[in-house]
């Protein structure tokens, strides 16, 4: 099982990079057991918030590469 995994892994990452977004999309979402009505509005206002935050120069920005980065370090 683990190997055939690995090969469907390895001839995913070879399709184009809008096919492999939908794709993982697509899998996200089916982990979710169920809907919260609530959370989209809430992440609209909550990104909201960060954006005009940021826009008053409160917060700062990084650049995602050194973001995600940090994070693939952090799971070493």
């Amino acid at each position: 099982m683990i190997r055939e995994a690995d090969e469907i892994v390895e001839d995913l990452l070879s399709l184009p990079l809008k096919v492999r977004a939908s794709l993982a999309h697509t899998l996200i979402a089916s982990l979710d057991e169920g809907i919260d009505e609530d959370a989209e509005e809430s992440w609209k206002k909550e990104i909201r918030r960060r954006y005009r935050l940021f826009k008053q120069g409160k917060r700062k920005g990084r650049p995602v590469a050194q973001v995600i980065a940090e994070l693939r370090a952090k799971l070493k």
